[in-house]
């Protein structure tokens, strides 16, 4: 029996979800704190962003560790994508980069 790769990275999802309790939001929200670094506040702070409240995302910030300014999950993600952004967007010249960073963080978490 052969398996696709989508029904295989279902699988391990469901298992990830199921290991992880889903009504902490599972995969995501893991994948929100080691992949991007964010502390438990940060990851809060996203999901509330992606779920349309924009207010933490932008005021809850923490210390960065190297510079020792404030950082917040924005400066995180912008940093993050600065290689993939279009620099019109960057500069908020062709776009904003606030929605392409919304955009993208939807489609990586698959949240519609």
């Amino acid at each position: 029996m052969k398996i696709t790769k989508q029904k295989l990275i279902r699988i391990i999802k469901e298992e990830l979800d199921a290991a992880l309790g889903e009504e902490d939001g599972g995969v995501d929200r893991a994948r929100l704190k080691f992949k991007y670094k964010l502390n438990d506040q940060e990851v809060e702070a996203t999901m509330a962003f992606l779920d349309g409240d924009d207010e933490a995302f932008m005021t809850s910030y923490r210390k960065d560790p190297e510079g020792g300014y404030d950082v917040t999950p924005y400066d995180i993600f912008f940093d993050y994508y600065s290689d993939e952004m279009p620099y019109g967007t960057q500069k908020a010249r062709d776009g904003d980069p606030y929605e392409w960073i919304f955009d993208r963080l939807s489609r990586e978490l698959n949240i519609q």
